[in-house]
């Protein structure tokens, strides 16, 4: 049986159809969890609703504590064999779990991946592919490395799609047994959680089919200005390093490490420090910028030895200005990309 969990917060106009899209599976074998996460429109309502009328739909209710905290919610409910984790404001290809489930070498692996749809404005756009067309993998830290910074992806002749989605890949129960989310991680706790749980798995297969659907909204957390940006991001790189210094085995974790730091830096830039929504002067701005370069977090990720190969050229002189603390050459070059993308 496949456990899916779905936190639900504040998504009235969208969660009917995550439920539907789960209902109308081709497999039946499945429950689901909708573990409300203290919603204060109609999702509350919509959610009861169904989960009176289905007696696979359960639904729980707790103090709102954030995604993190709803999913970790759900792993003590679960009773399936699989656990698939699924967004309320997206939806499943109807032979979703049939096609996962009737894979001939289903029964060797931990972890199964597929592909999505991106959808937005009436637009549908078809994520990275998985190359071969199907295969299953050994789990080696190649693959680790993948997850934990995307440029080593480029190196790799097999594409794996994107490593760092929860929605788009389905775990054995027992190889994330003891998990947790980390609750204090706001952005960016898929991929730390992804990499977590590879760590654990032997065999994992990737498919190249299009099972689900990945609604793009204008009240996306990937949209919106994040006051709190410095933060969660500080809670990523501290949970992040200690990840790597568990397993001391991983070559390449510094090169690692100084990619998420760069990640951070230019998500932080584009969701708080160059916002429009940003109510701070330009002084300001570069002080913002400033005290988050200057995290002790921050500055371990570019004081280190890397492979400085792995980084394209655009993300070198972001990681140049850290170094030498060119603050206004980091808006800069935000200002740049801003322009370029518009």
């Amino acid at each position: 049986m496949i456990s899916v969990i779905m936190p639900v917060y504040n998504v009235e106009d969208y969660v009917a159809e995550a439920i539907e899209s789960v209902r109308q599976q081709s497999y039946g074998e499945w429950e689901l969890l909708l573990i409300d996460d203290g919603s204060t429109d109609e999702s509350s309502k919509i959610c009861k609703a169904y989960a009176e009328k289905e007696e696979k739909i359960r639904y729980i209710r707790k103090e709102n504590g954030g995604v993190s905290s709803a999913r970790n919610r759900g792993l003590q409910e679960t009773a399936g064999e699989w656990i698939y984790f699924m967004d309320a404001d997206d939806w499943l290809d109807p032979e979703c779990f049939k096609t996962i489930m009737e894979y001939r070498e289903l029964e060797s692996v931990d972890i199964v991946s597929w592909n999505y749809y991106l959808k937005e404005e009436g637009c549908s756009t078809k994520a990275s592919a998985i190359r071969p067309e199907r295969f299953v993998e050994t789990v080696d830290e190649a693959l680790i490395r993948e997850i934990l910074f995307y440029g080593y992806a480029e190196k790799r002749e097999r594409k794996h799609g994107s490593m760092r989605t929860l929605w788009t890949r389905m775990f054995r129960t027992f190889v994330i047994k003891g998990l947790r989310f980390c609750e204090d991680v706001k952005i960016g706790e898929d991929a730390l959680f992804c990499a977590m749980a590879y760590q654990r798995a032997e065999k994992a297969a990737f498919l190249n089919e299009y099972l689900y659907n990945y609604r793009k909204v204008s009240s996306s957390a990937d949209r919106r200005f994040r006051p709190d940006i410095e933060e969660t991001f500080e809670n990523l790189l501290k949970h992040t390093y200690e990840f790597l210094e568990q397993d001391t085995s991983l070559s390449g974790k510094d090169t690692c490490y100084t990619g998420l730091v760069y990640d951070c830096m230019a998500r932080a830039l584009e969701k708080k420090f160059v916002h429009r929504e940003n109510p701070a002067g330009y002084r300001e701005r570069i002080l913002q910028i400033r005290r988050f370069a200057d995290n002790p977090w921050v500055r371990a990720g570019i004081t280190q030895k890397f492979d400085r190969s792995i980084f394209k050229k655009k993300q070198q002189a972001v990681l140049f200005c850290m170094k030498f603390r060119l603050y206004q050459g980091l808006y800069l070059l935000q200002k740049m990309k801003e322009q370029k993308k518009n």
